[in-house]
C-alpha cells in the first residue's frame, strides 16, 4: 500500500478480498465499498497489467504508480495519469 492507507478509505487489497486483480470483480467490489460508480473512482496501482488494465475494465480512472518509469503497454487500456512520486496524487486529486 505503499504507506497509503492513513489517508485513503477505502484500500483493498486482493488477498483480503474473494477476487484477485485484475478481476473485474475485484474493482467493482471497491466501488461498491466506496458507495460510488467506477467512472467517479481513481484507482491508484503501481502494476501495469493488473491494475491499469483492470481498473479501467470497469470504467475507472487510473494513476499508475511508475516508480521505474516502465514504457507502457501500449496494446492494452492506458492510464488516465502516470506518476512516479506519491507526492504527485496532489495534483491529480
Amino acid at each position: 500500500t505503499h504507506g497509503l492507507q492513513p489517508y485513503f478509505s477505502p484500500i483493498h487489497i486482493s488477498e483480503a478480498i474473494r477476487y484477485r486483480k485484475p478481476r473485474r470483480e475485484a474493482f467493482l467490489q471497491t466501488a461498491v465499498a466506496m458507495g460510488v460508480a467506477p467512472p467517479e473512482a481513481l484507482f491508484i496501482g503501481d502494476t501495469f497489467a493488473l491494475d491499469v488494465v483492470g481498473a479501467k475494465g470497469v470504467g475507472m480512472d487510473v494513476a499508475w504508480f511508475d516508480r521505474q518509469k516502465t514504457p507502457p503497454e501500449l496494446d492494452k487500456a492506458q492510464p488516465d495519469y502516470t506518476i512516479t512520486r506519491l507526492i504527485d496524487l496532489l495534483e491529480i486529486l
